[in-house]
């Protein structure tokens, strides 16, 4: 991640231009920032490993509804939190139940403040956020057969060649599809094959 002497100065750090920033990358808390559509510009990797996401870098240019985990109902909160502060203009303080990699809840505690340019220009919001406790610790979202059958989906097959493969019949095929478009709060088959090629555990198997 690079860091910017404006985003230095936004959240308080007041460090050398020569200082070596590669420690922020090590730090448990997450670090991102946004545009002013909500659209990620940075995140380090600590925040793509929480999210499920291989590299940081392939997450830029996306939202949080993009989350492969995150139910469209935390994702719209988060959002809502990010048009406060650019409406105020000002940071501000949020604690936020989320969920995370493989279905886990958690507390989020975050500070977040306008992004600007060093002529003040308005560019977004950057935040950062410390997992403040563990509200609930899920099963593996997704079981092996289901996440097998994702993985079929997303390299193109039907339902009648994800069955023959898997030695499955078509209707429990179907249902396991279901099952996992429920899990991912995706309602077509393109939205949820989107979000599976931003799973860590599709991009594995690739």
């Amino acid at each position: 991640m690079i860091f910017t002497q404006e985003l230095m100065q936004l959240t308080k750090m007041n460090l050398p231009i020569d200082c070596d920033l590669s420690l922020f990358e090590a730090m448990p808390f997450h670090i991102y920032a946004k545009d002013t559509k909500g659209k990620y510009l940075e995140m380090n990797e600590a925040m793509a490993r929480d999210i499920g996401i291989k590299k940081p870098v392939d997450f830029i240019g996306c939202e949080d509804f993009d989350m492969p985990y995150l139910p469209y109902d935390e994702a719209k909160k988060l959002r809502s939190n990010d048009e406060r502060v650019l409406q105020l203009a000002q940071p501000e303080k949020f604690i936020q139940p989320v969920t995370i990699v493989n279905g886990i809840k958690v507390n989020l505690l975050s500070y977040k403040a306008p992004l600007n340019t060093r002529a003040k220009k308005r560019i977004g919001v950057i935040g950062i956020s410390l997992i403040q406790n563990m509200r609930e610790q899920a099963q593996p979202l997704l079981t092996e057969r289901q996440t097998e059958c994702l993985f079929l989906l997303v390299k193109g097959m039907t339902i009648k060649e994800i069955a023959k493969s898997l030695l499955l019949s078509p209707r429990t095929v179907e249902h396991y599809v279901s099952t996992i478009k429920l899990k991912l709060h995706c309602k077509t088959r393109s939205n949820l094959v989107t979000k599976a090629l931003k799973m860590e555990i599709i991009q594995n198997r690739l």
